[in-house]
C-alpha cells in the first residue's frame, strides 16, 4: 500500500470520527436542554424532579434521573420519558421536542391541563408509544397524530377531550392499541387500517359507527347550519327579486293595459250615450232596475277578479318561490 493511500484512509477515518463526536455532542446538549425545559415548565408539588441535577457532567448522568430511559447507561441520549403518577401540573411540555431520540412518552396520572398541541407529530416524530391518560387535557384530538408513523400505542382516555375523533387516525400503519375511553367525544369513529387494532371507546355517549351502534340516518340535525342559513337568505332574496321585477316590468305593463281598457270603455260609453240620447229618459228607469238586479253578481265577479289578479308575467315566479320555500323549511 502506497504512502498516499495510507494517508487518504487515515484522513477519512479521522473525519468520520470527528463528525461522529460532534453529532454525539450535539445530541447530548439537546437532550440536556430538553429535560431542563420540561422541569422548568411543570409544577412539581411532590419534588420528584428534584433529582434532575444538571450540575453533574459525568457520562450518563441523565440516565440516572428519575423517569428517564437512555439508549445506553453511559450515553446521555434519552430514549424514553416516564413521569406517570407524580402529581405534575401545567400544560403539555413543548420543550420535549429537543429530545431528538425520544421514542416513548408517559405523562399519565397527573394534573396536566390545556389542549394537546396541534403539532404533536413535530414534537414527537419518532414516538412508538404515547400515554396522556388520566389527566385533564381538553379540546379536540389533533389530527396530526396520524403523522406519527411509528406509533404502536396511544392512550388518551380519562381526559376532558371533546369533538370528533379525527378520521385520519385510521391511517396509522403500525397502531396496535388505542384508547379514547371516558371523554366527551362525539360523531362517527374512524376505520383503522389494521383490523387487529384494539380500540377502546367506552363512556363516550355520542360516538357511533364501526363497532359501535350505527350513526342515525336522520341527518337533519347534522345539516350544516351555514347551509340552512344560505338557503333561507336565498329564499328572501328571490322574493325581493320578484318584487323588483314586478314593479319595474309587470306593473307598468298592467298599468298601461288598464289605461287602454279604461279609454276603450269610455269610448264605448260615449258612443252609447251619443246614440241613445233621444231615448235616454225612457231608458233611465229600466237601467236603474237592471243595475239593482245585477249588483250581487257584480260583487261576486269583483271578488273573483281580486283573487285571480296575479299578473301572468309573475305566475311562474310565484310558483318557483312557493316550491323553494317549502323545500327550504323542510331542510331547516
Amino acid at each position: 500500500m502506497t504512502f498516499h493511500m495510507k494517508r487518504d484512509i487515515f484522513i477519512l477515518v479521522f473525519l468520520c470520527s470527528l463528525l461522529s463526536s460532534l453529532m454525539a455532542g450535539h445530541g447530548v446538549e439537546s437532550d440536556i436542554y430538553c429535560l431542563k425545559s420540561i422541569k422548568d415548565s411543570l409544577e412539581d408539588p411532590f419534588g420528584y424532579l428534584s433529582s434532575w441535577n444538571f450540575n453533574n457532567k459525568t457520562e450518563g448522568f441523565l440516565c440516572k434521573f428519575i423517569g428517564i430511559i437512555c439508549w445506553h447507561p453511559d450515553e446521555n441520549k434519552v430514549l424514553g420519558i416516564s413521569l406517570q403518577d407524580m402529581g405534575l401540573k401545567g400544560q403539555f411540555p413543548r420543550g420535549i421536542r429537543n429530545c431528538l431520540s425520544l421514542t416513548s412518552l408517559d405523562l399519565s396520572q397527573n394534573n396536566l391541563t390545556g389542549p394537546i398541541p396541534l403539532d404533536i407529530s413535530t414534537l414527537l416524530p419518532f414516538a412508538t408509544s404515547i400515554d396522556l391518560s388520566l389527566n385533564k387535557f381538553n379540546g379536540n384530538i389533533p389530527p396530526t397524530f396520524s403523522k406519527c408513523r411509528y406509533l404502536n400505542s396511544l392512550r388518551l382516555d380519562n381526559n376532558n377531550l371533546s369533538g370528533q375523533i379525527p378520521h385520519e387516525l385510521g391511517q396509522l400503519p403500525r397502531i396496535k392499541s388505542i384508547s379514547f375511553a371516558n371523554n366527551q367525544l362525539s360523531g362517527s369513529v374512524p376505520l383503522f387500517f389494521s383490523r387487529s387494532t384494539s380500540v377502546d371507546y367506552a363512556n363516550n355517549g355520542e360516538l357511533c359507527g364501526g363497532p359501535l351502534p350505527p350513526c342515525s340516518l336522520d341527518t337533519s340535525n347534522d345539516f350544516p347550519q351555514s347551509f340552512r342559513l344560505g338557503l333561507t337568505v336565498g329564499y328572501f332574496f328571490s322574493v325581493t327579486f320578484v318584487i323588483v321585477i314586478y314593479f319595474s316590468y309587470c306593473a307598468p305593463r298592467e298599468h298601461s293595459k288598464h289605461e287602454r281598457n279604461k279609454n276603450r270603455k269610455k269610448a264605448k260609453e260615449f258612443g252609447k250615450y251619443f246614440w241613445s240620447y233621444p231615448g235616454r229618459k225612457t231608458q233611465t228607469l229600466a237601467l236603474a232596475h237592471a243595475k239593482h238586479e245585477l249588483q250581487p253578481l257584480q260583487l261576486q265577479e269583483k271578488t273573483i277578479h281580486e283573487v285571480l289578479s296575479i299578473p301572468t308575467c309573475l305566475l311562474s315566479w310565484v310558483q318557483i318561490s312557493l316550491v323553494f320555500k317549502i323545500w327550504v323549511f323542510r331542510l331547516i
